[in-house]
């Protein structure tokens, strides 16, 4: 079983590119909507940009804090 858990950690960045719309499912920014501009798979950890306030912010969060964007 941790392995299967092991293998969707690596597989996470590919599954997912800069510029891709994701949803923040964890932490102080939970519920919002960023689009990915980095993605560090050694590291497991992305920056995401999210507006706050109506400004441009970068966030660095761990792939674990987000989820692809679904649309509605």
């Amino acid at each position: 079983m941790m392995n299967a858990q092991l293998g969707k950690t690596r597989r996470f960045p590919q599954m997912l590119a800069i510029g891709d719309t994701v949803k923040i499912v964890e932490g102080p920014f939970y519920d919002f909507d960023g689009t990915i501009a980095e993605v560090r798979p050694s590291e497991k950890k992305v920056r995401v940009a999210i507006s706050i306030f109506g400004r441009a912010e970068s966030v660095e969060l761990n792939f674990s804090q987000i989820k692809p964007a679904t649309a509605n």
